[in-house]
């Protein structure tokens, strides 16, 4: 039976999508990038997550349950925000990254209440 099965799968898209997404060239394991990248698209995901949940106009009133802070990436990857966001040399990219987040994020919400206010 499975090979029936195997007739219809693209072997390639299978690998594929098995493989972690790509990190960006300046994320690095050696120093806090790693840490920081990963904290931030947890944190993505989460606010992501809450977005979906939510349609209410009171359940936006703070910031922070649709954007994410500095200090939110800091907490999470366990660093110095003042470290992580302007001492080290990958600090623009991550401030460019989190700030494309937050874009996605704003976004999302914005789209989500107008899908919600036509219903």
């Amino acid at each position: 039976m499975s090979g029936y099965f195997d007739e219809f799968l693209d072997k390639d898209a299978l690998i594929a999508s098995t493989l972690p997404p790509a990190r960006p060239n300046w994320v690095s394991d050696s120093n806090s990038s790693g840490a920081a990248y990963e904290a931030i698209q947890s944190l993505y995901q989460q606010k992501l997550r809450y977005i979906r949940q939510h349609s209410k106009k009171t359940d936006f009133i703070k910031k922070s349950t649709y954007e994410i802070s500095k200090s939110e990436v800091a907490r999470v990857a366990g660093v110095e925000m003042q470290a992580i966001f302007h001492s080290v040399n990958y600090a623009g990219a991550l401030q460019k990254e989190l700030a494309e987040k937050n874009d996605k994020l704003l976004k999302s919400k914005q789209m989500h209440r107008e899908d919600r206010q036509h219903e």
